[in-house]
Protein backbone atom coordinates (compact mmCIF):
# COMPACT_ATOMS: atom_id res chain seq x y z
CA UNK A 1 0.00 0.00 0.00
CA UNK A 2 2.35 2.57 -1.90
CA UNK A 3 -0.49 4.99 -0.78
CA UNK A 4 -0.64 4.38 2.94
CA UNK A 5 3.26 5.06 3.12
CA UNK A 6 3.93 8.03 1.14
CA UNK A 7 0.67 9.30 3.82
CA UNK A 8 3.46 8.04 6.97
CA UNK A 9 0.21 5.59 7.99
CA UNK A 10 1.14 2.85 10.40
CA UNK A 11 -0.04 -0.53 8.82
CA UNK A 12 0.64 -3.94 9.04
CA UNK A 13 1.57 -6.30 6.20
CA UNK A 14 -0.05 -10.06 6.01
CA UNK A 15 0.66 -12.54 3.47
CA UNK A 16 -2.43 -13.85 2.24
CA UNK A 17 -1.02 -16.62 1.52
CA UNK A 18 -0.31 -17.59 5.17
CA UNK A 19 -2.79 -19.83 6.50
CA UNK A 20 -2.38 -17.75 9.48
CA UNK A 21 -3.37 -14.55 7.84
CA UNK A 22 -6.57 -16.16 6.53
CA UNK A 23 -7.39 -17.67 10.11
CA UNK A 24 -6.89 -14.19 11.29
CA UNK A 25 -9.43 -12.87 8.66
CA UNK A 26 -12.02 -15.46 8.60
CA UNK A 27 -12.09 -14.88 12.92
CA UNK A 28 -12.89 -11.62 12.33
CA UNK A 29 -15.78 -12.30 9.49
CA UNK A 30 -13.96 -11.77 6.72
CA UNK A 31 -14.19 -15.24 4.48
CA UNK A 32 -13.09 -14.75 1.03
CA UNK A 33 -10.50 -11.91 0.91
CA UNK A 34 -8.76 -10.62 -2.28
CA UNK A 35 -5.73 -8.87 -2.22
CA UNK A 36 -5.07 -6.26 -1.27
CA UNK A 37 -7.43 -5.98 1.98
CA UNK A 38 -7.76 -3.09 4.57
CA UNK A 39 -8.47 -4.22 7.40
CA UNK A 40 -8.93 -0.47 9.07
CA UNK A 41 -10.70 -1.60 12.55
CA UNK A 42 -11.88 -4.68 14.46
CA UNK A 43 -14.34 -3.32 16.60
CA UNK A 44 -16.72 -2.91 14.99
CA UNK A 45 -15.01 -4.49 12.01
CA UNK A 46 -14.33 -1.59 9.43
CA UNK A 47 -12.31 -3.31 6.04
CA UNK A 48 -12.06 -2.21 2.02
CA UNK A 49 -12.03 -5.30 -0.14
CA UNK A 50 -9.87 -4.55 -3.32
CA UNK A 51 -13.13 -3.72 -5.60
CA UNK A 52 -13.63 -0.92 -2.70
CA UNK A 53 -10.03 -0.07 -3.24
CA UNK A 54 -9.70 -0.13 -6.23
CA UNK A 55 -12.91 2.27 -7.08
CA UNK A 56 -12.04 5.11 -4.57
CA UNK A 57 -9.90 8.29 -5.24
CA UNK A 58 -6.50 8.37 -3.00
CA UNK A 59 -7.80 11.11 -1.38
CA UNK A 60 -11.09 9.22 -0.58
CA UNK A 61 -9.37 6.54 0.53
CA UNK A 62 -6.58 8.16 2.77
CA UNK A 63 -9.82 10.56 4.33
CA UNK A 64 -11.46 6.59 5.44
CA UNK A 65 -8.23 5.52 7.08
CA UNK A 66 -6.85 8.45 8.98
Amino acid sequence: MCLLKEANLSFEEADMRSKESLLQLKSMGISAPDSPLLVMDDNPLRFLSSNDINSMADKNLLALVR
